[in-house]
């Protein structure tokens, strides 16, 4: 009798999970795209912020929302695209009828692609608060490294969601760049939500990133808000997975039952 020691269960589901962070790493990091994101992008708009709001003392706040701003740019270029590329690559049908469940190499590429992005912006956003002299304080560390966590699987989400949706509609691209300034508008994070009429800043309650920017601050100001930040954050993040996972199903109907969506 042949016994092998393959892990399986929850050890299993983790390889696999890091296993698409990886090749979606591999794949994603000399994309052009990249460097004008997490370098280019949040530069240009922390100058153009600091420059029309130069007597402010919270440039802590500023930093972090010109950071996830570009996250979600990122987040929506190259998570977003990823069942997409599958598709164009001829991939997408060994994933879907693959031993493994297919979500787990589709949310493990989603967070290669945010880790990816995120780490990049944290060295910008650590260069930028070096050179403007942006103090952290010693205690907010812990608070800051559990909101990093939180806005990579926050991040993986959005990408799982966006990665299927833009399977299941005709016109992804145009999709693409038109999700790209609601975000800026509606979430708070460059345009203070005060400055919305009330039904528009409603939304930003409905934005991860509008409450991983309030946790991120929080934490550096010390201003009580971290806890409650968090728990929204973690439940808007679950519920983006769960939605994700709605359209994920559609698509895997449409795919093997329907023959509505090329395979590749």
């Amino acid at each position: 009798m042949i016994t092998t020691n393959r892990p399986t269960g929850p050890v299993r589901a983790v390889e696999i999970l890091l296993a698409g962070a990886r090749m979606q790493v591999l794949l994603v990091r000399s994309h052009p795209l990249i460097p004008v994101v997490t370098v280019v992008q949040p530069v240009v708009f922390f100058l153009v912020v600091t420059a029309r709001h130069p007597a402010t003392a919270d440039r802590a706040d500023l930093l972090f929302a010109v950071l996830l701003t570009s996250l979600w740019g990122g987040t929506l270029w190259t998570a977003g695209g990823i069942l997409r590329r599958d598709m164009a690559d001829g991939t997408l049908g060994r994933n879907l009828v693959s031993a493994s469940d297919p979500r787990l190499v589709v949310i493990g590429k989603c967070l290669g692609s945010c880790l990816l992005v995120l780490a990049l912006l944290a060295c910008t956003g650590g260069t930028i608060a070096v050179v403007t002299g942006i103090h952290v304080p010693l205690a907010a560390l812990p608070w800051l490294v559990a909101g990093l966590v939180f806005v990579a699987l926050s991040g993986t989400a959005l990408g799982y969601l966006l990665s299927a949706l833009f399977v299941l509609v005709r016109h992804p691209v145009q999709l693409t760049s038109a999700l790209v300034f609601p975000v800026y508008i509606l979430g708070g994070l460059l345009i203070p939500t005060s400055a919305l009429p009330a039904p528009l800043a409603a939304l930003a309650r409905g934005i991860s990133l509008y409450w991983a920017q309030r946790l991120l601050s929080s934490a550096v100001s010390g201003d009580g808000a971290t806890l409650p930040a968090l728990l929204v954050l973690g439940a808007l993040t679950i519920a983006y997975f769960l939605v994700g996972n709605v359209f994920f199903v559609r698509v895997v109907h449409r795919a093997r039952v329907k023959g509505t969506i090329d395979l590749g």
